[in-house]
């Protein structure tokens, strides 16, 4: 896919069932189910999702919110820490601040991508 407003039109219309939900719509069919039987508590799933979803789609489509983003970002650790998820360390990720870009950071080399990804596999690994 290229950088282009047509790829972003692509992505934007192949969104993931749940972004519905994270901006606070019903869970797809039968969702509730699958909660239930891996023994999820739905209030503390939607909260998970509706705090990454609020993060993402404010600095998607709205002004960069350092301070919102924050206190959702906070939110989101107070879940999780039940689950012993340890974020990764931010420090790799000051190459890309609040300041730069307009409040999208700059623009991440193929290399930190690489590490960003990699920070994110001990993330994935918890079954929460």
């Amino acid at each position: 896919m290229s950088n282009s407003v047509e790829a972003f039109g692509e992505w934007q219309e192949d969104e993931p069932p749940l972004i519905g939900a994270g901006l606070g719509w019903e869970f797809p069919p039968d969702f509730q189910e699958l909660l239930v039987r891996r023994g999820v508590a739905e209030s503390e799933f939607r909260r998970v999702l509706c705090t990454t979803t609020e993060i993402l789609f404010g600095s998607l489509f709205g002004a960069a919110d350092e301070a919102g983003s924050r206190l959702d970002l906070n939110e989101l650790t107070d879940v999780v820490r039940a689950y012993d998820v340890e974020w990764p360390p931010l420090s790799i990720f000051w190459t890309s601040q609040w300041s730069d870009g307009s409040g999208w950071g700059n623009i991440p080399t193929a290399n930190e991508m690489a590490s960003w990804r990699a920070a994110t596999r001990s993330i994935k690994d918890h079954d929460i």
